[in-house]
């Protein structure tokens, strides 16, 4: 007997294997169709049970009385009547009952409540239309809200931006008007001519203010500290600026002309002491004091004439002022501190200057 080949037993064994991969398939498609089966059935059942549930609810709702007499006659089912007049559609529907008769379902519904719960039932598209009408609506609202807003805002602007230009307009033409007249801003020299004072008097603004002070504003607790009403001091600026005539009796507020003249000397283009000493005083400030008296009197006597007029009569001034200190509270030091970036003097020379003006003005330069 001829044994088989190496091929033969391959080809056996592909056929045992794939008559069992066949078998193994054709059970998992029964077993699947099976479980399918079971579950269409299991859904028809529950689909079945919620249409019978759907249907006594409808019943139910529809007020359906069931009046059985005998199994030989037909039952009747009426719907709820009432006295007033109210439209009903009328609904039948026969089935077999167990004893073989005929059952005769009628239903009476009221036809108005059915057309009230179809308007009730509104389709989506109609919640969307009416939720966009609204919203339409609203935006509408907002717009012109918003638009009336923004019309008053322009409007505002528009005056506020005219009222401006306006107000610049009236400084240029008060610029021009005083172009002639101004001593706030301009060197001593110009001022006093402008005037028409004498170089050995100091600009009006600085004679009335002080002569206002050493009677008013001597006593006034922190005093040239304080500072006035700014609206007060640009008035008396621009009527000194006109020159005008300007009494300060009647302006009753200390402070504003201790500010009016620090604004004076903070406004003026050249520093107290010249361009030509003012750099040298932060070297001076650490000398000893006899050196810096000894500079300072030099420097006194080598500034023009209207500036030495300037500072007789503001230094004698504040020197007053640092002996009241018990009631300003203003002494040589707190002075100096107010008055170093006006002046653009070093602090502890202002202070020499206070306790030790007579030594150093009145001291002829050997």
């Amino acid at each position: 007997m001829t044994q088989p080949s190496r091929w033969d037993k391959l080809k056996q064994k592909s056929k045992e294997i794939g008559g069992a991969a066949k078998t193994k398939s054709i059970s998992l498609a029964k077993a699947t169709k099976t479980k399918k089966d079971s579950y269409l059935e299991k859904r028809k059942e529950k689909k079945k049970l919620k249409n019978q549930t759907n249907s006594k609810n409808e019943d139910e709702q529809n007020g359906v009385e069931l009046d059985s007499f005998s199994n030989s006659q037909s039952t009747k089912v009426y719907g709820s009547t009432s006295s007033d007049e109210t439209n009903y559609s009328q609904n039948s529907m026969t089935n077999r009952s167990e004893g073989g008769e005929n059952v005769k379902i009628v239903s009476l519904q009221n036809v108005n409540e059915s057309k009230d719960k179809n308007k009730n039932q509104r389709s989506g598209w109609e919640i969307k239309k009416e939720s966009l009408k609204k919203f339409g609506s609203k935006a509408k609202k907002q717009s012109i809200k918003f638009g009336g807003k923004a019309r008053d805002t322009s409007v505002k602007l528009g005056s506020k931006a005219k009222h401006k230009i306006k107000s610049l307009k009236e400084k240029e033409e008060v610029e021009e008007d005083l172009s002639k007249t101004r001593i706030f801003g301009v060197p001593l020299q110009v001022a006093i001519e402008r005037e028409g004072r004498d170089p050995t008097s100091p600009p009006s603004i600085i004679e009335k203010a002080i002569m206002y002070l050493e009677e008013k504003g001597k006593f006034e607790t922190g005093i040239y500290r304080i500072s006035g009403s700014i609206e007060r001091m640009e008035y008396l600026k621009l009527q000194f600026d006109r020159g005008v005539d300007v009494s300060l009796d009647t302006v009753r507020d200390e402070n504003t002309v201790a500010s009016l003249i620090k604004l004076y000397f903070r406004e003026l283009p050249e520093p107290i002491f010249g361009e030509k000493y003012t750099p040298r005083l932060p070297k001076l400030a650490k000398s000893p004091r006899e050196v810096q008296i000894k500079r300072l009197n030099h420097v006194w006597n080598n500034i023009p004439e209207v500036n030495r007029s300037v500072l007789r009569w503001l230094i004698p001034h504040l020197s007053r002022v640092s002996l009241q200190a018990e009631k300003n509270k203003m002494t040589p030091q707190n002075l100096a501190i107010v008055f170093a970036p006006t002046l653009r003097i070093p602090a502890e020379l202002i202070v020499l200057l206070l306790t030790d003006w007579v030594q150093i003005f009145c001291k002829e330069e050997n």
